[in-house]
């Protein structure tokens, strides 16, 4: 009979199984999206912050000039009739001012010889016409308080100019 040789002890270590190797990394992905997200809320308020800074929302308060011209022929009674419908426009800034013939015309070649440029002969004193006018300051202009006095006796035109900084009109109104 044969013997059986005694086996020797076995000793069992416990060991990590090992992981497959596939060559990626753990996933980065949630972080990464998180770090875009602030990064892009963060840039947001960066612009918003500027645009709102450098007045991108304000809507500036222009002056608007309201000037009525009168026919060659309109009276005392009209020009102060249409003096005191100017009066009651909404924000005026002092109180109309009626120009004469005279005034007008000085004012006008004024305007030219100041920039240095030949009066036009297009206008001429006798034809240059009597007229009120008044400023109002607002962010926007509304022409119902004029139509009253666009439809007055004595009155040939209205006209609205609209001013920024300068001495010169940017835009002219039509009311």
């Amino acid at each position: 009979m044969t013997t059986a040789e005694p086996e020797a002890p076995v000793t069992v270590t416990a060991t990590e199984p090992e992981m497959p190797v596939t060559g990626r990394q753990p996933s980065t992905l949630p972080r990464r999206l998180i770090i875009a997200g602030v990064s892009a809320l963060a840039g947001a308020g960066v612009a918003v912050a500027a645009l709102l800074t450098a007045g991108w929302r304000h809507v500036p308060v222009e002056r608007y000039e309201v000037r009525v011209f009168f026919v060659l022929p309109a009276t005392a009674d009209q020009k102060e009739s249409v003096r005191a419908a100017l009066d009651g426009l909404p924000a005026a800034q002092g109180k109309p001012i009626l120009r004469t013939r005279d005034e007008a015309w000085a004012e006008y070649t004024k305007r030219f010889t100041d920039a240095g440029d030949p009066v036009p002969s297009v206008v001429t004193r006798e034809t240059i016409r009597e007229y009120a006018t008044v400023s109002t300051t607002g962010r926007d202009f509304d022409c119902t308080p004029v139509t009253a006095v666009k439809t007055a006796p004595g009155v040939e035109s209205v006209q609205v100019a609209v001013y920024t900084d300068g001495p010169l009109p940017i835009e002219a109104t039509a009311c």
